[in-house]
């Protein structure tokens, strides 16, 4: 026998005396069986099983699973609900979820808000709207999912957005229209407003500089980019882009052509302060009539601090350690000061103040204990005799070489209350 041969169970014979098989040839002619008998163990026994089940098995298509597979089975109430989908019902139903077609119905339909409502009844499934009609003057487009209605002006209406159509211009002065005003394309409000109210001039209602305090120490610096806020009344009336920043000192300006949006970051530049100084900033504008208005100054102002403290023991000197040992008040010292020196009774007091400044002729703590300040250094003299005078640099090295009046007790006292010395 020319080529290859599948063998299969029925060219297979059982050898009665093992358990092994003959080999059955059919040439076409003749009925062949090998010589000897052969081991074939993948035929070696009866099928056990198929699809797990034992016995005469009949299978069906409920014992197939078709999750892995392209073709699906559908069982006999989908194939019903298939063929109740093929089944024409009509516009005004629909197929549920449980397979049966129902009528829609309208739960309930109002009216919100105040006013005229749309909503007139309800027939059957059907929601019965109020049609809209316009009126005198009054045009209604729809466009899309819009209603949009239209004043043409004339009529008797009262709407503010009535446009008027009469005669333009004005031929009279009426208030404060004057004749010769174009009336044309204005609202019945725009006119009597114009009648009735003159112009709104704007002004600058505040101006800072924000976190910039009013008063500084000499030497502290005073540069670089500041943010200044402003607010205006009757804003609408502020010219676009008309808002300047002024430095008054140099009277020049930092900034210029800002929006009114209330705020606006400018570099100041670096300036001197070396020295007491008084620097000033403002902001301007200009109102829709080309009138000009401008915002209160902000102002810093600079100056030398005064000092004060309290010695245990000996009465102190007057000298640069004492005022580095002490509180220092960044605050004007031109006129009255209060300290507060919580001093014991072995306490001296003393306080510093320049020498631009007044001389301190009283100290008052109530008006019981009160008294004169000056004279000679005396136990029996007064509270505070004449100061001294020294020359004192800044303990933070801010500024130096800056004459001082320092006054010291002449005598240790408890303090417990403020204290103005004037």
């Amino acid at each position: 026998m020319a080529g290859n041969k599948i063998i299969t169970q029925y060219d297979l014979q059982p050898d009665p005396s093992s358990a092994n098989y003959f080999l059955l040839i059919d040439d076409g002619i003749n009925e062949y069986r090998s010589a000897t008998a052969v081991s074939i163990a993948a035929l070696s026994g009866p099928v056990t099983s198929v699809n797990t089940k034992v016995g005469d098995v009949v299978l069906t298509p409920d014992d197939l699973n078709d999750t892995s597979t392209v073709h699906k089975f559908v069982s006999a109430s989908e194939l019903s609900l298939i063929n109740l989908l093929s089944t024409s019902q009509g516009s005004d139903t629909f197929l549920s979820g449980d397979g049966v077609y129902r009528t829609p119905t309208i739960a309930d339909v109002a009216n919100i808000g105040t006013g005229d409502g749309l909503y007139a009844s309800t027939l059957s499934n059907v929601v019965q709207l109020k049609s809209i009609k316009p009126g005198t003057n009054v045009t209604i487009d729809v466009a899309s999912d819009s209603i949009t209605i239209n004043s043409l002006g004339g009529g008797s209406g009262t709407s503010a957005n009535m446009y008027y159509t009469g005669a333009s211009p004005s031929n009279v002065t009426v208030g404060a229209l004057a004749a010769g005003s174009a009336l044309s394309g204005k609202t019945v409000s725009q006119i009597l407003e114009s009648m009735l109210v003159t112009y709104l001039a704007p002004s600058f209602t505040s101006f800072s500089i924000v976190g910039q305090p009013a008063l500084i120490e000499v030497g502290v610096a005073l540069s670089g980019s500041k943010t200044f806020n402003w607010s205006t009344s009757n804003s609408s009336n502020v010219a676009v882009n008309s808002i300047n920043i002024r430095d008054q000192h140099t009277n020049t300006l930092i900034d210029t052509g800002a929006a009114n949006t209330g705020t606006d970051t400018v570099s100041i530049g670096t300036i001197s302060n070396t020295s007491p100084i008084s620097q000033s900033w403002r902001a301007e504008g200009t109102n829709t009539q080309s009138g000009s208005f401008n915002s209160s100054s902000f102002t810093v102002s600079s100056l030398y601090p005064f000092f004060y403290g309290k010695s245990t023991g000996v009465r102190p000197t007057a000298n640069q350690a004492l005022i580095n040992g002490g509180t220092k008040v960044v605050s004007s010292s031109s006129g009255a000061i209060s300290v507060s020196f919580a001093s014991g009774s072995s306490d001296f007091l003393w306080f510093a103040i320049p020498s631009t400044s007044a001389n301190r002729s009283t100290w008052f703590i109530t008006a019981l204990n009160n008294g004169a300040i000056g004279g000679a250094v005396s136990s029996g003299g007064n509270l505070f005799p004449d100061p001294v005078t020294v020359t004192i640099n800044s303990p933070s090295s801010l500024w130096s070489g800056v004459s001082y009046k320092i006054y010291i007790s002449n005598y240790q006292t408890a303090v417990s209350s403020a204290m103005t010395l004037s």
